[in-house]
């Protein structure tokens, strides 16, 4: 997948230029063997499909002449010859990539990839389509059909290569670059709104009798700091790769600033995006703390108009603003009182909106770069597994997660995406990146075993008991007698709710080197 879209993307950069830059003598057709590709691999339609349609139907008339003349035999290539990825193969020095369907493809030691795209397919699923009365009449197959070949054949025929694939796509840390890259940003502070993905502390002076107060959270740091999680946050991670101090608990009175250049973290465990009477109005109610979105904006400004330094407004310029994660508890919560599938979509377009209101707010009081984070893919943590089990095959993917909730948590990203286009366009002058948490966290099931996680305890709680998922609400982690697994750092999950410390660096990793030249500091 990794080494499909870097190859995708290159080859299409230099597809144009090709198209639109004639191709000087001096250059020559063979200039992609530079970049020593091992493969590539092809989605799409008739444009590019090398056989596929013609497996699946051989009275297709791309399986017939006078298709394929130049080449002396039809092979379902909808041309009387040769297609563009033939010639990009070429110039990259590599077969051509051979049609996923075709039994007799070799793959030239691994070094000639694949070609998954099918004559006459659409982008969009043919029930999507047959929902709007658009009919298929070529073939039933789309480019998640072709997804789903390529992840199979990765999971498969590639396994040997999975690893290194995987990794220049979902895991884009460079060592030229490095993950002290923020540092080159020179952020004075940075500001965390949000909630327990994030907390460092809050929660725990609201309620010391918090669990997040005791062990065996903050283990890996020798003492529970109210982190929701066996050691540090995504948070602390950024946090390091702009070499400052990881900004402290905005309720602790013992934090430090650090001459003014940690920033402080508003973040409380459990918040939610929209206010306690709003939920409560929608018979929603948050069980964990009274604090929302709005609470930690007032404590923002109050810091700003109070304990923040001299130059505050040249500070807050200087500074990062994390709005987020958050509005993942507002659909928790919704969750566990059993709301409809209906009531949690209309509840998305309110947890935006109060998102986008904050994020408004924040750069009224002068923040000038704003990083604006979706949710998880919640279908592959244990607490929502262990509830929602369904016999049907169909509902997990290829990770055993579930589909419906990781289609929900795209729904409110996709929503949030369009949200801060919409804030770039408003404020031109302000840098607001969108943080893909989602494609941050995938990126570990999909590097799982290079990275060093135990592939077989991908969703199971380090910390629990109970089920196929170590998890239970009954007896979470922090209760008595509830056991912690023996290699923290080879789990994903630390409590079934929360990560480990080796997953959130992981996902810091990915998100830094992601937001970096989004973010648009000079180097």
């Amino acid at each position: 997948m990794a080494t499909s879209n870097v190859v995708c993307a290159l080859v299409l950069s230099s597809l144009f230029h090709f198209l639109l830059v004639p191709v000087s003598s001096t250059r020559g057709v063979n200039v992609l063997k530079k970049c020593g590709f091992k493969a590539i691999y092809q989605l799409g339609d008739s444009i590019a499909d090398t056989g596929n349609l013609i497996r699946e139907n051989p009275l297709s008339p791309y399986a017939s002449f006078p298709y394929g003349l130049k080449l002396s035999k039809p092979t379902g290539r909808c041309s009387n010859g040769l297609l563009m990825i033939d010639y990009i193969a070429r110039s990259a020095k590599l077969p051509s990539p051979g049609a996923y369907l075709n039994s007799a493809r070799k793959f030239s030691g691994g070094r000639g990839g694949v070609n998954f795209a099918v004559a006459g397919s659409t982008a969009l699923p043919a029930e999507v389509l047959s929902s709007k009365n658009i009919m298929n009449i070529v073939t039933n197959e789309s480019l998640s059909t072709q997804l789903e070949w390529m992840f199979s054949y990765f999971n498969t025929t590639c396994s040997k290569v999975l690893s290194s694939l995987f990794h220049f796509l979902l895991v884009p840390v460079s060592s030229t670059r490095g993950v002290n890259v923020l540092k080159k940003c020179g952020f004075k502070a940075i500001y965390q709104l949000g909630d327990s993905i994030a907390d460092t502390g809050n929660l725990i002076r609201e309620n010391p009798l918090s669990p997040y107060a005791s062990f065996p959270y903050g283990l890996k740091l020798s003492k529970p700091t109210g982190r929701c999680s066996n050691g540090l946050l995504m948070i602390d991670y950024i946090a390091r790769s702009a070499k400052l101090p990881s900004p402290g608990a905005y309720l602790n009175s013992a934090r430090k600033f650090s001459g003014g250049r940690g920033g402080v973290n508003f973040a409380v465990a459990g918040s939610t995006a929209l206010p306690a009477e709003v939920l409560s109005s929608k018979n929603i109610m948050n069980i964990v703390t009274n604090e929302s979105l709005s609470t930690q904006l007032e404590w923002m400004f109050s810091y700003f108009n109070t304990t923040c330094s001299k130059d505050c407004a040249k500070e807050i310029k200087s500074s990062l603003f994390m709005v987020g994660e958050i509005g993942g508890n507002d659909y928790n919560y919704a969750f566990l009182f059993n709301k409809t599938t209906e009531e949690l979509n209309a509840l998305v377009p309110e947890v935006v909106r109060a998102i986008k209101d904050a994020v408004a707010k924040a750069i009224g009081r002068g923040a000038r770069r704003v990083v604006v984070p979706g949710n998880f893919p919640i279908g592959c943590f244990p607490v929502y597994l262990s509830q929602f089990q369904p016999n049907d095959a169909a509902a997990y993917d290829e990770f055993h997660c579930l589909k419906g909730l990781n289609s929900f948590a795209s729904y409110h990203n996709e929503l949030l995406k369009q949200t801060v286009e919409g804030l770039k366009r408003n404020y031109p002058d302000v840098i607001i990146v969108y943080g893909d948490y989602y494609k941050a966290f995938m990126s570990i099931y999909q590097n799982a075993r290079s990275l060093g996680f135990d592939t077989k305890s991908m969703q199971k709680a380090c910390c629990g008991t109970g089920g196929d998922h170590n998890f239970s609400l009954m007896r979470m982690c922090g209760d008595p007698d509830v056991p912690v697994c023996p290699k923290p750092d080879q789990y994903i999950s630390w409590d079934g709710v929360h990560l480990t410390q080796k997953a959130y660096q992981h996902m810091a990793e990915w998100l830094i080197n992601d937001i970096f030249p989004k973010l648009q500091c000079s180097a």
